[in-house]
């Protein structure tokens, strides 16, 4: 199916109510396409948190398996919680093979395939620390959000922007390496919290069967595969498009000489580019750079990312 590509902004009388609405919007729009199910909303007794379980189906994707996507949000304020696992149990509200959050925290083991085992309960508990799930998150601040989101048969991107910016990126990536990734999941994205991007995956190959950190599971993107040029100026030799490069990530080493243990360069993220370079003035969120005669959309004017929208340049 093409990409599915949506934008609006959201008016609210509370951060709170923001936050709901934008939620809806995403699953409105994500269950729209027809590689995407809702499994369920859940809002589990206590009024802290409600979840969203979605469906990517392996029909779309061309993976051997179905992934799930999840958000939670926080119904104090509206507070947006994404994240990725492979396995949903809608009987135990138990996600399964997820990517543990902290870098540092040791001694986890891993399966056969490289997957962390444990099992974590969609309850009242925010995520937030170690073995909980990893996650983006957007906290929305004032009454007003814009935001654009693209669906595409095996991946999803939100961005929001305004007072509060930040996006999500969850599913497919493509492997670069030479051990066989079977299930290349990732959840990735960037916000106030982390304080730069990051990925994170399901499974590593390189610790299957081992007790390690779960740095095995992080990525550090920006590994550029290509050459990703200067967004003021078109490129006379482009085809007068802006240059943009191809963005790949490494397994987060945590100490020196991890590589020998957990590897280290292992994808690249798909639909997307970017640049090092600096972008043009007056830019602002939503508007639209033309490549590969299709309109592409960054996520923050001053950080230089952008996703293809499947939209034709004329």
């Amino acid at each position: 199916m093409p990409v599915q590509f949506t934008t609006g902004t959201i008016n609210q009388p509370d951060a709170g109510s923001v936050g709901l609405a934008m939620v809806e919007q995403i699953r409105d729009d994500l269950v729209a396409h027809a590689g995407w199910d809702l499994v369920e909303e859940y809002a589990p007794s206590g009024g802290v948190l409600k979840w969203y379980i979605f469906k990517n189906l392996a029909a779309s994707s061309g993976l051997a398996s179905d992934y799930y996507f999840i958000i939670g949000r926080r119904l104090s304020d509206g507070t947006l919680f994404a994240h990725v696992a492979e396995e949903y149990n809608s009987g135990s509200k138990n996600i399964k093979y997820y990517t543990p959050f902290q870098n540092w925290f040791g001694g986890l083991v891993y399966d056969s395939l490289g997957r962390y085992t444990p099992e974590f309960t969609l309850s009242t508990t925010v995520p937030g620390s170690s073995p909980h799930p990893a996650y983006s998150i957007w906290t929305p601040s004032g009454t007003s959000t814009k935001w654009w989101m693209c669906v595409y048969d095996d991946l999803v991107v939100i961005s929001f922007n305004g007072a509060s910016n930040a996006y999500f990126q969850a599913g497919l990536y493509e492997v670069l390496a030479q051990t066989p990734i079977p299930m290349p999941i990732m959840v990735s994205g960037y916000s106030t919290t982390h304080g730069t991007d990051f990925v994170c995956l399901t499974r590593n190959p390189a610790v299957a069967g081992a007790s390690w950190y779960a740095a095995a599971l992080s990525g550090q993107p920006a590994r550029w595969l290509g050459w990703p040029g200067d967004w003021r100026w078109n490129d006379k030799l482009q085809n007068n498009q802006r240059p943009a490069g191809e963005l790949g990530f490494a397994i987060y080493e945590n100490s020196q000489g991890d590589r020998q243990y957990q590897g280290s360069t292992i994808g690249k993220l798909r639909h997307m580019r970017g640049t090092d370079g600096q972008v043009p003035p007056a830019i602002s969120f939503g508007d639209a750079f033309v490549l590969e005669d299709r309109l592409w959309v960054q996520w923050n004017p001053s950080f230089a990312r952008i996703w293809d929208t499947g939209v034709a340049s004329s």
